[in-house]
């Protein structure tokens, strides 16, 4: 603005002086010219004077050096001049000035010569005897008046414009001072200007709109990164060129950003094919989806372009673990194809007898063995649906009240059905029950015991033992059912408790199992927040053991009244 300011004033300045001067020509001129002819029309008439007189024209002319007196006769031949030889020049009578001279008694004229820039005035003036005299003098033209003061005019322009230049920024730096010293945070405390008030006070309004925007927009951007922040999904946001702008830390886990990826081009953090292909299909169409493995782990990446009206600013790539998903749908498949396999061989073989027994083509002495197999397959079938169903039920969350029971009796009273298959399986069932009260559904822990025993008599050898035990662990209850069986292998300890697996499955089949056993144990072991423990080896054994919350109120009747003896020592332990 200084500067502005200094050149506006130079300029007007410099206008100035050449107005000046152009205005300053003129008036010398005119001046000069006016002064000249008073002058010549004086020395005229003295120069007439003179010439009338007896010293004639020539006394005249010696008596005044400085002009030209020419004597013209009434013919208009030359009879005296004072600068040149009266025989060299022609006649006068068509001179302007002197013919109007001798018509009106006075004339004047002026020529011009360009090349001297100079100009000559004449005047004559009728004498008695007819005759004209003629005076002359040479003046300056404007444009020599003119050329003859460019000098000057540029010594004072150049002292002026110097002297100028001094004020000018003085006072331009007067007049931007206050505007320099403003304080736009706060316009309206300004002690500026008169005209500069409007415009505070519009700045003021603006500086209130800005302040609230900003505000907004922070506050947006505290929430967004709140929201983001939050988000199990990773989230990574691009320009247009593919650099990053924002992450969270999801995405930076997924793709192993680091806290100083922004502005880095995504394709140079993760380089895959895939993924430029992706992006590159969302930015042409619109969207695109596509699914990785990092880590071990599943992901789907949902891709998105962004736009601001009609123009494309960025793309958005959202990631979600879909592992657990994946294993679901997994699971599901496999569980229908189980489900169908088990109901369909019991299914297909009591089909397969009732056609032969309705056919006819089952001998008298043989129908008791095929309507025998038929109720055991069908009782197979039944054994299923049930199983099924409680795990439906369980999976659904049905409501039970919790109650307070001993755990004790209710092993007891789960282990008591399955004394008479262990006597037929020869193995030796024996308890050991504490008092142990439990807040939950004493069906549910009876069903927990009676799956644990079934598969413990199912997987034993014959001779073994079966050993079920009950009381406090560290104020928690536990039910404890140990066997000498064939044991499982590790591999196998984190899927046991899947539906329908087992890792002997025509061992699981020649016994008549369903293979949902161990899947009730642990949903029933979920629903009363206890913890299962695993600790078996192959041909060593299994035992099994279920902790459950303390309990706020003991329970002062106890089932079995075996001798108390310290509870085993409680194995590794496997979270359900």
């Amino acid at each position: 603005m200084r500067k502005r300011i200094f050149r506006y004033l130079f300029l007007m300045a410099l206008a100035m002086l050449t107005a000046c001067f152009a205005v300053l020509v003129p008036v010398i001129y005119r001046e000069s010219v006016i002064l000249q002819e008073e002058k010549l029309n004086k020395t005229l008439h003295t120069a007439a004077i003179m010439a009338e007189g007896s010293g004639g024209a020539a006394f005249a002319a010696a008596a005044m050096p400085d002009f030209r007196l020419t004597l013209i006769a009434s013919s208009g031949e030359v009879l005296f001049d004072s600068r040149h030889d009266p025989s060299d020049m022609g006649g006068h009578a068509l001179r302007s000035e002197v013919r109007s001279a001798a018509e009106t008694g006075f004339g004047r004229s002026v020529r011009y010569s360009d090349t001297l820039l100079e100009e000559t005035a004449y005047l004559a003036r009728r004498m008695p005897d007819g005759s004209v005299l003629r005076i002359s003098e040479s003046r300056s033209t404007a444009f020599r008046i003119a050329y003859d003061l460019l000098g000057w005019f540029v010594f004072a322009a150049v002292v002026l414009i110097g002297i100028f230049l001094l004020v000018s920024r003085h006072i331009a730096g007067r007049i931007v001072a206050p505007v320099n010293s403003l304080d736009l945070e706060n316009p309206l405390r300004n002690n500026a200007y008169d005209e500069l008030v409007p415009m505070l006070r519009r700045l003021e309004r603006q500086h209130v709109q800005i302040s609230e925007h900003i505000a907004s927009l922070k506050k947006q951007k505290d929430e967004f990164e709140h929201i983001v922040g939050a988000m199990e999904e990773g989230l990574v946001m691009l320009d247009t060129f593919g650099r990053i702008l924002s992450t969270n830390r999801p995405a930076g886990v997924i793709f192993g950003l680091g806290s100083d990826c922004r502005e880095s081009f995504f394709r140079d953090v993760d380089p895959g094919d895939d993924i430029r292909s992706a992006l590159e299909r969302s930015m042409d169409e619109g969207r695109a989806d596509l699914q990785i493995e990092r880590k071990g782990r599943l992901y789907h990446l949902d891709m998105s372009r962004i736009m601001s009206g009609e123009r494309i600013v960025g793309s958005v790539i959202l990631a979600c673990d879909i592992t657990e998903r994946a294993e679901r749908e997994r699971r599901r498949r496999e569980f229908t194809a189980d489900v169908s396999h088990e109901l369909k061989t019991p299914l297909q073989s009591i089909i397969g007898a009732s056609e032969l027994m309705a056919g006819g083509l089952v001998r008298q002495e043989d129908m008791r063995r095929f309507a025998s197999r038929i109720y055991d397959d069908g009782q197979r079938m039944a054994a299923l649906i049930g199983d099924l169903l409680r795990l439906a039920r369980l999976d659904e969350g049905v409501e039970i009240s919790p109650v307070m029971f001993d755990l004790a009796h209710a092993a007891a009273k789960a282990a008591e059905p399955f004394r008479e298959a262990a006597e037929e399986a020869g193995l030796k069932l024996t308890l050991e029950c504490s008092e142990a009260p439990v807040m939950g559904d004493p069906a549910l822990a009876g069903e927990i015991v009676g799956n644990l025993l079934e598969n413990a008599i199912k997987y034993n050898r014959h001779g073994g033992s079966i050993h079920i035990s009950t009381g406090l662990s560290d104020g928690h209850p536990f039910v404890t059912v140990r066997d000498t069986g064939i044991g499982i292998a590790e591999k196998d300890h984190e899927r046991i408790f899947e539906r329908f697996y087992c890792v002997d499955k025509s061992r699981s089949r020649l016994k008549g199992g369903t293979g949902l056993g161990l899947s009730i144990v642990k949903h029933a072991v979920q629903f009363h927040k206890a913890e299962i423990r695993l600790k078996s080896r192959l041909n060593e054994g299994t035992e099994i053991t279920i902790v459950f919350p303390a309990a706020e109120k003991p329970h002062a009747q106890t089932q079995e009244t075996a001798s108390m003896r310290a509870c085993p020592q409680i194995g590794e332990s496997i979270n359900i």
